[in-house]
């Protein structure tokens, strides 16, 4: 074979690899959005390719079905002997972390996972029908201010429940207490509804659910012994009445036979109608706000009924319980604002219509009445004259060249303008017709906003959405603002009042819309949704839904944690039925961040009956 023979197969084969190699890359590339920023009047610069689902469908085909977890009933804290505070018993450890090494782990339980246990194997019983394991009795008791050997109840309550939260529960297990959601009722049981005292004419008004307690899992000491343990107790509210005042705004059912999933009824109203401080869903609009809250299982966690001092005051919850309470995990202080970058397609669209939104309002006034009227009085102008010559005096003063230079290119637009009026009037309206200009550029990026969101129509709101999509996309709008001048008033000058103009900076800045780490917490509860929240959104989470607001758990029994009340102010013939805290992961905001106190007597509690059970609402 000739050498130039040779040379040529070799060039051919070197151009087939390459373009093997390009095709294969191609296959491999994902739908790419490409923007590049535009004036407000122009259409964006956007090129789209629609994007392959392949990733999509082998992210759904990997889903592995996972088995049914086991929820066990653990202790939290353990016994500590008591000191006196206040004449009251208190066990606060000196060192709240030191109590969580030497308690019984809680971590953030994996429900994705049955816990493997390495205790005996008669400690733990089979799961039921539910998929649950039910743990057996405890031992009696024969500590004086606990269950008797013969079972007998006590005028003592020596433990608590807690109702925790697992973080990122397994949204497919089922479960036997929750948290919101909808209740599960026998069909012979009435879903609870009163004439509200606080509006008689709209009649007969259902309650929104609230929580359901597998009473199977209630530790025996509870109460002092007292209540029933079988079947469920349901709990029902009505959040929007403000202070419930009296027994029509709040109900507790015990049912014991079993029942099935009821829908809400069709008169449910929202479970926030905004009339109220507080509530939930406040990042909707009052048309969005749904009649049901999120459902969120919880474990029963048995804790004692001790009294810990905090800073010298009674408290039934120890300092830093958040951590104790999910094993020194790591906790953040709010959900709110954990999520700052959409993960769908829809997500994007709506923080588009929200700066849309924002864009249509008009602007800001040039000015208050007060600094109208005072445009008019004698010297006004000159005065303000003088103080912005005083101002321009002092930065030629100002030895950093950087600073002078920002400082000068805020002032010198004001002072140009005061020093050209010669009167009130012109000055008033120089400053309206800067004001329209303002309007104008408002007006072009609203419909800015509605041209992007046309571009990603061709996508359904569910689509993942690229991290460096959603970058590119807030590229759009960078470098984009206008300003006004605004005239103020100096309540401390030497003179008196004096008047003020001073720059304001309006900013085109594409954001997430309200609520979106809400709907990364509905979604991830979703099974049919929560493969859409990517795992680094769940991770940052995470620590947000452990926390407890004003140190404030959920809890049934024992003392309880007052927001406006101290432990030693209750009735003794009554015990705590439920108290619900304020709850970011659930949405819940009772009044001003307070919590809900469900009370019933001890002599009704021992009867099984709960038609009398009061209930208060503490808040800030």
């Amino acid at each position: 074979m000739k050498p130039i023979d040779l040379l040529q197969l070799l060039t051919s084969f070197v151009l087939v690899c390459v373009a093997l190699m390009w095709l294969l890359n191609l296959r491999k590339r994902r739908a790419k959005l490409a923007f590049a920023p535009a004036a407000p009047d122009d259409k964006p610069a956007f090129s789209f390719r629609r994007k392959s689902k392949k990733v999509a469908e082998e992210e759904a085909a990997a889903e592995a079905e996972t088995p049914v977890p086991l929820m066990r009933r653990r202790q939290i804290l353990p016994p500590a002997e008591t000191t006196e505070t206040d004449n009251e018993p208190s066990a606060e450890p000196s060192n709240p972390s030191a109590a969580a090494e030497h308690s019984t782990p809680v971590g953030d339980t994996d429900w994705s996972e049955p816990e493997q246990a390495d205790a005996e194997p008669d400690q733990f019983t089979q799961p039921d029908e539910a998929g649950i394991a039910a743990e057996p009795s405890p031992e009696p008791s024969d500590t004086p201010d606990q269950l008797s050997s013969d079972g007998s109840i006590s005028d003592e309550e020596s433990i608590s429940v807690i109702l925790r939260r697992p973080v990122m529960p397994y949204v497919d297990a089922p479960v036997r207490s929750w948290l919101g959601g909808l209740p599960e009722m026998p069909d012979d049981v009435e879903w609870p509804q009163a004439i509200s005292a606080k509006d008689p004419s709209l009649g007969k008004i259902p309650h929104h659910f609230l929580a359901q307690i597998s009473c199977a899992d209630l530790p025996r000491e509870l109460w002092g012994g007292r209540g029933p343990r079988e079947g469920s107790l349901l709990f029902f509210v009505d959040p929007n009445v403000g202070s419930p005042d009296d027994d029509t705004s709040h109900s507790v059912l015990h049912i014991t036979g079993a029942g099935t999933e009821r829908p809400a009824p069709d008169t449910l109203g929202p479970v926030h109608n905004k009339v109220y401080t507080g509530g939930s869903y406040n990042w909707l609009p009052i048309d969005n706000v749904p009649p049901v809250w999120r459902k969120w299982p919880v474990e029963l966690l048995e804790t004692p009924n001790v009294l810990h001092d905090i800073d010298g005051h009674p408290s039934a919850t120890p300092a830093g319980f958040s951590s104790i309470l999910y094993d020194g995990a790591p906790v953040a202080d709010s959900v709110n604002g954990t999520v700052t970058t959409p993960y769908t397609y829809g997500q994007s669209a709506n923080a588009l219509r929200q700066l849309a939104a924002r864009m249509r309002n008009e602007p800001r006034e040039v000015a208050s009445t007060e600094a109208l009227n005072m445009v008019v009085e004698n010297r006004a102008i000159n005065r303000l004259l003088e103080s912005l010559q005083h101002a321009r005096a002092k930065i030629d003063t100002q030895e950093d060249p950087d600073l002078r230079a920002r400082q000068l290119e805020d002032l010198l637009p004001r002072l140009a303008l005061v020093t050209e009026v010669s009167s009130a009037g012109e000055l008033v309206e120089m400053l309206n017709r800067e004001r329209s200009k303002v309007a104008k550029w408002r007006a072009s990026i609203a419909k800015h906003c509605v041209n992007l969101e046309k571009l990603l129509a061709g996508e359904s709101d569910d689509t993942p959405l690229p991290r460096e999509n959603w970058e590119e996309l807030q590229q759009c709008f960078v470098g984009q603002s206008a300003s006004m001048f605004e005239l103020g008033i100096d309540y401390n000058h030497p003179d008196g009042k004096a008047l003020t103009l001073t720059t304001v900076k309006d900013t085109a800045e594409l954001e997430a819309a309200d609520g979106l780490s809400q709907l990364a917490i509905l979604d991830s509860l979703d099974a049919d949704r929560s493969a859409l929240v990517p795992d680094t959104v769940k991770e940052a989470i995470k620590p947000a839904l452990r926390n407890l607001y004003a140190n404030r758990p959920h809890r049934m029994g024992g003392y309880h944690d007052g927001v406006q009340t101290t432990v030693s102010e209750r009735a003794d013939d009554t015990v705590l039925l439920l108290q619900i805290a304020t709850d970011e992961a659930m949405d819940w905001c009772w009044g001003d961040s307070g919590a809900y106190y469900f009370w019933i007597e001890k002599s009704d509690l021992a009867n099984g009956d709960f038609s009398r059970v009061s209930m208060t609402l503490e808040c800030c």
